[in-house]
């Protein structure tokens, strides 16, 4: 017959044995393999953003392969919708147009420029929020801007000129002339025989008169930096001598 002793001594040593087995796999093994599956997946992962982030690199240096294109395409949207107003250039323009199609300008009115609100989704501040959260009548939050630099200039434009001559200026002043114009109202009248004064020309039966209200366009550069400004060529303000009182009332007063 076997010993009792030894017996109980392999049965208890293997039960301790199992229950070691049992802590180090939940205390060690476990932990450790679910960190190394967490850490596989993140690289896992990473990678996937890595290969992303390569393909929109190589687009990105392909797109700046043709940098030079992009930027002859910008000069061009800025002749016909520049960063600043260059009423004058507008001016030079339409003087050649009219030169051009034998039309006399009459008149020309340029009305100062006003910014186009384009209403996008409401926006409040953390402070507005909290302000109004008690109070059930507050006001709604002003709508964005979504395209704030944007400004419109109302211009209008009176010419004289054979009938067919006045559409050509008209149809130039759109279409060839560099400087995005938009026309939103035409108000046109038939000219008699009539001898020229006041700068107008003389005119005959069929002659046209022709009031042109139309929109031009400035977006402001927001990258553009501000002119710096030379302290010495600020002139200082006069200042009466120090032997005179200013507060003096002066002679014959």
């Amino acid at each position: 017959m076997g010993n009792p002793k030894a017996k109980s001594w392999i049965t208890g040593t293997a039960v301790i044995a199992i229950a070691l087995l049992v802590g180090a796999w939940f205390l060690l093994i476990a932990p450790v393999r679910e960190a190394t599956a967490e850490t596989t997946a993140e690289a896992v992962s990473q990678d996937d953003r890595n290969a992303r982030e390569k393909k929109q690199i190589e687009a990105l240096a392909a797109q700046f392969a043709d940098i030079e294109t992009y930027r002859a395409q910008l000069a061009d949207l800025r002749q016909q919708i520049p960063t600043s107003p260059r009423q004058g250039e507008f001016q030079s323009q339409i003087a050649a147009i009219a030169v051009t199609h034998s039309v006399t300008i009459a008149s020309l009115t340029i009305t100062p420029s006003t910014e186009v609100v384009v209403a996008g989704p409401a926006t409040a501040s953390a402070q507005d929020a909290e302000e109004s959260a008690g109070d059930e009548a507050a006001p709604a939050p002003a709508p964005a801007n979504l395209f704030a630099g944007f400004y419109q200039m109302p211009i209008t434009i009176e010419v004289v000129g054979t009938y067919q001559n006045v559409l050509s200026f008209m149809g130039e002043l759109q279409t060839i002339n560099p400087r995005a114009f938009l026309i939103t109202g035409l108000a046109g009248t038939g000219q008699k025989q009539a001898d020229g004064s006041g700068g107008l020309p003389p005119t005959a039966p069929g002659d046209l008169n022709l009031v042109i209200s139309g929109q031009m366009y400035v977006l402001a550069d927001p990258n553009a930096v501000p002119d710096a400004i030379d302290p010495g060529s600020i002139s200082p303000l006069p200042v009466p001598p120090h032997e005179k009182n200013p507060l003096f009332p002066a002679a014959g007063s």
